[in-house]
């Protein structure tokens, strides 16, 4: 009876590690499926910041998406290696549940020889001190009953050490489901970004090609601007050579004219004194011609 318990117990504890197995590799095959779209959105969103300078809010959000999805990665990743040493610690554990179940049916199939053994030697000393054997062999199958009863305890403890591991890695199964759900949706919402992002380029491409029209017109608007500043440049200096003669002609005007006013005037002044002259002469000649006439009017 102890190995049919033993192999019930054995057959039930296989069975509460089956479920074990199949999420550890359902979280790596789920991994592996998000971990390549996670890498390639990441390396859309880096590539994508290199135009942050016109959307700095979409840049943000992006910014903030691709840091969660990266710590959700490195949660799953962690929490993929806290599962493995668990798996490991599981499987040794049950290895040990082995151990004891096997040292358990040896140890009852030699009480049970023992017991086979005492009551063969109780029916050969019924005459020698039965009472005291039969007590000493009393003693030594409840020391044995007890020592199995323990060992019983101990193997419930296990199972239910087991059944809680079995929750606790459901409840991490849910956890990883739902950071697989969340990636998923954060892929999707990446994509999203991403073809708005799309969208972001190529209006800012028309806007970069409106801008540089406008830049090739300012440019020849400062061409001709740089040609009427040069023109007025040396407008301003032939102006300032014109006025600067117009001033030397001036001045040779104004030096000329005094000459030609001191000429006049000593000329004035030599005809002045001439008419002088001449009045005076006329003055004589007057007073001469006068005596004369008088003369004459006497003769």
């Amino acid at each position: 009876m102890a190995r049919r318990r033993g192999k019930s117990s054995s057959s039930k504890q296989d069975d509460s590690w089956l479920p074990l197995e199949p999420p550890a590799g359902h979280s790596s095959r789920g991994f592996s499926e998000y971990a390549i779209p996670g890498v390639l959105l990441l390396i859309l969103a880096v590539g994508g910041s290199a135009l942050g300078w016109v959307c700095s809010d979409h840049q943000q959000t992006i910014d903030s998406l691709s840091e969660t999805l990266v710590s959700m990665q490195a949660r799953i990743i962690k929490l993929q290696q806290q599962l493995e040493p668990d798996n490991a610690a599981q499987l040794a554990t049950e290895g040990g549940f082995e151990e004891r179940l096997v040292a358990l049916e040896d140890a009852y199939a030699k009480a049970q020889r023992q017991v086979e053994l005492a009551l063969y030697t109780s029916e050969q000393i019924k005459s020698k001190d039965l009472q005291n054997k039969v007590w000493s062999l009393q003693t030594e199958m409840n020391d044995k009953l007890a020592e199995l009863q323990q060992n019983t305890i101990s193997i419930a403890a296990l199972n239910a050490n087991i059944k809680n591991k079995s929750i606790e890695f459901e409840l991490v199964k849910q956890s990883v489901n739902t950071m697989l759900s969340t990636n998923t949706e954060l892929s999707l919402q990446m994509s999203g970004f991403s073809s708005q992002l799309s969208v972001t380029n190529l209006r800012l491409d028309e806007q970069i090609s409106v801008v540089k029209g406008l830049m090739s017109r300012l440019e020849g608007q400062k061409r001709e601007i740089n040609e009427i500043k040069e023109l007025f440049a040396s407008n301003r200096e032939l102006l300032a050579t014109n006025t600067q003669e117009v001033i030397d002609i001036k001045e040779l005007l104004e030096s000329e004219q005094i000459k030609r006013t001191h000429k006049l005037e000593r000329q004035l002044r030599s005809l002045y004194k001439r008419l002088e002259d001449l009045q005076t002469n006329t003055d004589k000649i007057h007073v001469h011609l006068t005596a004369q006439m008088e003369a004459l009017q006497i003769q």
